[in-house]
Order: structure tokens, then C-alpha cells, then sequence
């Protein structure tokens, strides 16, 4: 499914082009309209065929299926004979909850998005991104967190498919630096996308299946880190400054390997790097 642009014009032959998964809202529907708006041809990767961002080109992609990326594959090769210049896999959710309490499913589903769904995108893309625009290579840009650095408790399973995203950007960026294919993450912090919204609905959901025991055992962590998450939303960051390091991810001449999204979230950071682990259990025990 594509609309919003004409693809046998001169002008979108000649423009670099992405791809964008998860850009029906958010980070990602963000970064596609400051693309768009900096003369990239952008593919915008949606589950729905009612997602419509402005623009851009929409793409039906499901990170989670082959049938949906091979045929996301066919259609950008077909449009780009010259390749892609760029792919940010952004789509993602967070499964919040004590770890004790996730159902294996609902674990699987987490890191089926957040792991195997970078995996499978990036995989499927890089012959076209080998091709880049006709000139050089493309670059893939795979938007982290904090949580991928540092973890919280009743965070764990998020934490878990960060870490994971961390540990595979390293190896595909040593992988792929040979073929010229950059690979770069992003880090930001708290951002103020709807991204929680399904988070606080599937929080909800794990407390319902719970135990009275581990109602009682996890309760005053569970409320603790809710209210620290909702003083956080209230300060949390607009997309548009996570947009700002992918597109320096994308367009600098020597871009960072990994770039953290504000100042409070490099000091968070920095703490779980350099303090004994000891010393940050206390800390967080302390606050929760």
C-alpha cells in the first residue's frame, strides 16, 4: 500500500529513502514527517490500513511476520532499483509488571517486537540498504532506551528486550562495517508518546492474574515505581527530540555510535556504568 507521493517522478528516483516500522504514532510517526520534510522519500511502516501519515508512503509491515516483510521487501525493491538509505526500527512496546508474573506468552510477544522484529526487518533489508541510494550504503538506526542500560524493577521483561537490542546492534554494527552499512543506536529516556497508554492496559492485565501472595510481596513496588513513572510522564520529553538524534544518526558524516536523549538519562546512565551494583540496588531499593 503506498499513497501521498508519485513514485515515477524524478524527484523521489533521486531523494535517499527510508523505512520507518512503527510510524503510525509516536517517535516513529514523528521521525517520518521530519524526514519527509527534509526531502527523504519516506516509507512509513504501519499495521493498519487506516494509519496515514502525511507525506509519506505507507507500508502495511508487521515486524512480527514473514509474510508481511517479504512483501514490504518486494514492493521497496520494485519502487527503489537504486536502494534503500536508511531504516530505523522504532516499533516496539513495553510489557511492565514483576517478572515472576509475566506469562511466558506474553514475554514472547514482548521480545517477538522488540528483538526477533529488528532481527527480521533488518535482515530482510540489507540488500537493498548494501545498495544504498546508488552511491554508498545505507545506515540502520535502532531505537533503544535507557531500560536497555540500565533496569528497573517491574521493568524486567522491557529490560530484557532492550538489553538484547543493545548486545545485536554491537555485533550487527562489527558485522556490517566491512560491507559499509552503519549501524547506530538511540537511547532516549522518558518520552512523551502513547507508548505508556498500552503500557498501563497490559500492567493492568498482569495484576489481574496475580496471586494474593504476590499481590502482597510486589504490591509496594508495583505502586512505587507507578508513581515514579507518572511524575516522569509529566517532565518526559517530546519525540521530537529523539528525532533530532536520528536524523543525526542518519545524516551526520561521523555520527556516535550510541546517543542518549537528555541529560537526566545520560546521569542515569552514567550511575548504572560506573557505580558497584551494590551501591545502585541500595539507591533503588531506597526510592521504591
Amino acid at each position: 500500500m503506498t499513497t501521498s507521493t508519485d513514485p515515477s517522478s524524478e524527484f523521489q528516483n533521486q531523494a535517499p529513502a527510508i523505512l520507518v516500522t512503527g510510524a503510525a504514532k509516536g517517535i516513529g510517526y514523528a521521525t517520518c514527517i521530519a524526514m519527509a520534510q527534509a526531502g527523504w522519500r519516506v516509507f512509513a511502516g504501519v499495521r493498519k490500513d487506516s494509519d496515514v501519515v502525511p507525506g509519506c508512503e505507507m507500508v502495511l509491515l508487521d515486524v512480527t511476520s514473514d509474510v508481511y516483510v517479504a512483501d514490504a521487501v518486494r514492493l521497496l525493491e520494485s519502487l527503489l532499483p537504486h536502494g534503500l538509505s536508511g531504516l530505523v526500527n522504532n516499533a516496539g512496546f513495553v510489557q511492565p509488571g514483576p517478572l515472576e508474573c509475566i506469562p511466558p506468552d506474553s514475554f514472547s510477544d514482548l521480545l517477538a517486537v522488540n528483538v526477533e522484529g529488528v532481527h527480521r526487518v533488518t535482515a530482510a533489508f540489507l540488500p537493498l540498504l548494501r545498495k544504498g541510494n546508488g552511491k554508498k550504503p545505507g545506515r540502520v538506526v535502532n531505537i533503544s532506551s535507557m531500560s536497555g542500560v540500565f533496569a528497573l524493577p517491574i521493568l524486567g521483561a522491557y529490560n530484557a528486550s532492550k538489553f538484547a537490542l543493545e548486545g545485536m546492534s554491537d555485533a550487527w554494527r562489527r558485522e556490517l562495517r566491512p560491507q559499509g552499512v552503519g549501524v547506530f543506536l538511540v537511547q532516549p529516556g522518558p518520552i512523551r508518546t502513547p507508548i505508556w497508554r498500552r503500557a498501563d492496559s497490559l500492567s493492568q492485565h498482569v495484576q489481574a492474574n496475580m496471586s494474593d501472595e504476590q499481590v502482597r510481596l510486589y504490591t509496594p513496588v508495583m505502586t512505587s515505581i507507578q508513581k515514579h513513572s507518572q511524575a516522569a510522564e509529566k517532565t518526559a520529553l517530546p519525540p521530537e527530540r529523539v528525532v533530532r538524534a536520528i536524523k543525526k544518526a542518519l545524516c551526520a558524516r561521523r555520527p556516535p555510535l550510541r546517543q542518549v536523549v537528555g541529560w537526566r538519562t545520560w546521569g542515569v546512565m552514567q550511575l548504572g556504568r560506573w557505580l558497584p551494583g551494590k551501591w545502585i540496588d541500595f539507591i533503588i531499593m531506597n526510592r521504591t
